[in-house]
């Protein structure tokens, strides 16, 4: 059985929500923790120091962002 958290790994790109279920912030994952429910690192899109880095983020705080298939891109 496939689990939702096996389905996310370093480099793809999520949104965060707060405890209310809005959107936070925007980013992409550099950072598994190897537990059960895995908990991950963020970095937030057009932030260029690790400093702004967030970590120890729980799974039921991210959704994946669905990136559009370019007919030029290389598969």
């Amino acid at each position: 059985m496939t689990f939702p958290c096996d389905l996310r790994k370093i480099g793809d790109e999520v949104l965060m929500l707060d405890s209310r279920g809005n959107v936070e912030l925007r980013g992409e994952i550099v950072g598994v923790y190897a537990c059960h429910p895995p908990i991950y690192d963020l970095h937030p899109k057009r932030e260029f120091s690790l400093s702004r880095r967030i970590c120890g983020v729980p799974e039921w705080r991210l959704r994946s962002v669905c990136r559009p298939n370019s007919a030029y891109e290389r598969r």
